[in-house]
């Protein structure tokens, strides 16, 4: 192979394990700045409850009570809806569950250790995120160190470069900055240091590798489902990769195999997993709703991974998602073509290397493509598209210094989208995040200032955004701002209304376009095969909701009605307008208005 650029030379240096820690600690700090956010409002509150520290009255608000792990009986913070009908028909009656989620949702997570490090949390911690951001910071520094130890180990001169790659990577900064999501991170580093532990015991001969990498597997999987990237990885390595014949390397992978088997059948067996929802997909409970998603879901989360835009922008407009899969679709192809250019230059430690980390590493988007396609999810794919983009840059770089200028600009745009642009978005994006509290806490005064909401009910008429429809609440009450007693959601549809009044205690709204089940709100709790269908009344808190009209996504109108005019009632009517909940002036009996759509908080 033709001598490397020096500067390619001195990353051998620079990506030395410790200094990689502190690394990863330094473009990490950003994320100190962040708060509480989302399902960490109700995580915090969760545990708090197990712990006694809320009175009777707070624990009767928050959201979800935290279960007890059937394993460990520690509290599980990821179990959201368990799948029960009853209790959900009730909660949902009661108004404590919106109205349109399924009888049978689930989503509902088997991770005790993440939830016991959330318990160490609330107790050390208490109110103060900066501790919780602390212990994130330490989880990640320890995940760049597996990282960084399996690339050096696995590949020749490509490992560096790679290694640097994934440090730099910004797909990881909001599973580093969003603490509800550390689970990802405590999953993979643990699964990583049990696969570095099993490839000392397969190609140096340390014979406690054998048992300390199952130890190590096995603490993967309770922290989250993110182990089972670590897990294909093994699979891929042992298949592709290890030394030995068949029948040795099928000895070796036997152990880690029947582990992960045994985690799929309890993890079955007592109902965790996913189902009722468009957000989280089970394989398993509906693989047809998987398969269709995941055809979608895949070339986006690889375009994410190789390319300068994020997964995310397809939630937030769903409309992008066929681009952002032909572009992600057309960035595999150009680098799986550019890596067949460049193949003959790279070493044979390298060639090896690469011929199961690109496997494992596209194998490894199987467990995510269960949700919705995001940057954070992709941090074991991440592995194969560091050592994918690092291999082409080092081959790129190669042909470059041979003449060959046009592959200069290959390497320019590596560096470019890899290099230049991740800094800047690993201090930005947490920078943005962290006006979410000051953005939240104007919001609340400006819509409620100086009251006490406790003992009223709030009904939002229209809101497709999760932070307006579902967590502004949370947020009050963790923050104690008198928060309501319930907080009712009219629509969650992603479309204009129209409001009418065909009775004094009536209000309709028809919604504009295909359905009640159409954006991520409405989508994560339900869909037209698992929640409520036209047709359906049901009760729900102070509220009798009619449902008819149905549409492609589910019904097109919804009757809300009260026991008395809706002059007398004791709810608080709001509307989600320009950028702001305000009351909502009530139509005469036989009017009408339009109420148009318009992003919530979080862009919804």
């Amino acid at each position: 192979m033709t001598a490397l650029p020096g500067w390619l030379g001195r990353l051998e240096s620079l990506t030395r394990p410790a200094k990689m820690a502190i690394f990863a600690a330094v473009l990490a700090a950003p994320t100190l700045l962040l708060g509480f956010i989302t399902d960490d409002l109700m995580m915090v509150m969760a545990v708090e409850e197990r712990l006694g520290r809320l009175t009777e009255a707070e624990a009767a608000q928050i959201p979800v009570h935290a279960a007890t792990e059937p394993l460990f009986g520690v509290p599980n913070v990821f179990t959201f809806f368990n799948g029960d009908a009853d209790e959900q028909l009730q909660l949902r009656a009661e108004g404590e569950r919106p109205w349109w989620s399924a009888p049978d949702l689930r989503l509902s997570f088997w991770r005790p250790l993440s939830s016991l490090l959330w318990l160490l949390d609330v107790s050390l911690f208490g109110r103060a995120p900066l501790g919780y951001h602390l212990h994130s910071l330490a989880w990640n520094s320890a995940l760049i160190v597996a990282a960084t130890l399996l690339l050096r180990k696995s590949l020749g001169s490509v490992g560096p470069l790679a290694a640097a790659l994934y440090l730099l990577d910004d797909n990881r900064w909001m599973a580093v900055g969003w603490l509800s999501n550390r689970n990802a991170i405590v999953a993979l580093s643990l699964g990583l240091f049990g696969l570095l532990a099993h490839l000392r015991w397969r190609e140096d001969g340390w014979r406690a590798g054998a048992p300390l990498s199952l130890l190590l597997f096995a603490a993967s999987l309770a922290a989250g489902e993110f182990g089972l990237g670590a897990l294909v990885f093994l699979g891929s390595y042992e298949l592709l990769g290890a030394p030995g014949r068949p029948v040795e390397r099928a000895r070796a992978l036997a152990p880690a195999l029947i582990l992960g088997l045994l985690w799929a059948a309890f993890y079955q067996a007592k109902g965790y997993g996913a189902s009722g929802s468009l957000v989280y997909i089970d394989p398993a409970r509906e693989p047809g709703m998987f398969f269709a998603a995941a055809a979608e879901r895949l070339p986006i989360l690889l375009g994410t991974a190789l390319g300068p835009i994020p997964g995310e922008v397809t939630t937030a407009a769903p409309q992008l998602a066929l681009p952002a899969a032909a572009l992600g679709s057309v960035l595999t192809l150009s680098l799986a073509l550019g890596l067949r250019r460049v193949w003959h230059r790279l070493d044979d430690a390298d060639r090896r290397g690469l011929g199961w980390l690109l496997p494992g590493g596209l194998l490894a988007t199987a467990p995510v493509l269960a949700t919705l396609p995001m940057g954070r999810l992709c941090l074991a794919m991440g592995l194969g598209a560091a050592a994918a983009l690092g291999a082409l840059a080092v081959g790129a770089a190669a042909a470059w210094g041979e003449g060959r200028r046009g592959w200069g600009l290959v390497l320019l745009g590596i560096l470019g989208v890899h290099v230049a642009m991740p800094p800047g978005l690993w201090l930005g994006m947490p920078l943005l995040f962290s006006q979410v509290d000051g953005v939240t806490d104007t919001l609340w005064t400006r819509s409620f200032e100086g009251e006490d909401l406790q003992d009223q009910d709030v009904l939002v008429v229209t809101s497709s955004d999760l932070a307006v429809g579902m967590y502004l609440p949370w947020w009050a009450q963790l923050h104690r701002r008198g928060a309501p007693r319930r907080w009712l959601v009219g629509s969650p549809a992603r479309a204009d209304h129209v409001l009418s009044r065909p009775d004094v205690d009536t209000l309709r709204l028809d919604v504009v376009g295909e359905g009640i089940y159409d954006g991520m709100f409405a989508e994560l709790l339900g869909h037209a095969g698992s929640g409520p269908q036209a047709g359906d009344t049901l009760s729900h808190g102070p509220l009798q909701i009619t449902l008819s009209e149905p549409g492609p996504a589910g019904p097109r109108r919804i009757d809300l009605s009260v026991s008395e005019p809706w002059e007398e009632s004791p709810l608080r009517v709001m509307v989600w307008r320009d950028g702001a909940l305000v009351p909502l002036a009530l139509p005469a009996v036989g009017e009408s208005m339009t109420l148009p759509w318009s992003p919530g908080l979080s862009g919804m």
